[in-house]
């Protein structure tokens, strides 16, 4: 029965063979446990510079959104400008600039922000699942990201600011346009880091 049975495994184990089988016991069923991976495999700096890679051939395997956001900024650039033309420096016009200061914000939220919500709910299941798989760490990604969509975010603004600083008529001062265009450059990358987080906070139900 199996009282018995457990009566002579008990015996079997305090035995001389029993104890001398024991370790070989325990190495083999050690053997069959399942690996499970503590860490990352390669450094932080080694993640990230995979994950820029991969990202900055995803843009170059893509001219058409380069496209677009040439084509939107050249588009802004010459409405903003024709529309605040030459505006004087007054106090009258005071208030036309600021309209213009607003509107130039605007262009320098929206491609960033729209680009984040179109492009990363496409992307947010193979993310899940090589961060599930400790391929990268969340940090790792996003900075690689970051790098690899950097030069959109710096050279594109630079198409909108150098016409449509001058087409307005604010001060023609090296340092205060090179302010101007700096400010636009933060806002993409702000708008870029609002539109990734809204990306990720709602997923999608189809």
């Amino acid at each position: 029965d199996v009282t018995r049975a457990a009566s002579l495994a008990c015996k079997f184990d305090e035995s001389e063979l029993g104890q001398e089988l024991l370790p070989r016991a325990l190495s083999l069923s050690k053997m069959h446990e399942p690996i499970v991976p503590e860490g990352y495999p390669t450094s932080w700096f080694r993640q990230m510079w995979l994950v820029y890679k991969r990202s900055w051939l995803n843009l170059l395997r893509e001219p058409a959104e380069l496209q677009n956001q040439l084509f939107f900024y050249v588009f802004q650039a010459l409405l903003i400008g024709l529309l605040y033309l030459r505006v004087p420096n007054n106090q009258r016009a005071r208030q036309d600039k600021v309209g213009a200061l607003f509107f130039c914000a605007l262009v320098g939220v929206f491609p960033g922000e729209s680009l984040a919500i179109f492009v990363f709910p496409a992307e947010r299941a193979v993310f899940m699942r090589e961060r599930a798989s400790n391929y990268y760490s969340t940090s790792a990604y996003f900075v690689g990201k970051i790098f690899a969509e950097l030069p959109m975010f710096t050279l594109l603004p630079l198409i909108f600011c150098a016409p449509a600083y001058f087409m307005i008529g604010f001060t023609e001062d090296a340092g205060r346009f090179f302010i101007f265009y700096a400010l636009t450059v933060i806002l993409g990358l702000w708008g870029n880091a609002v539109g990734t987080l809204l990306a990720s906070a709602i997923h999608d139900q189809a």
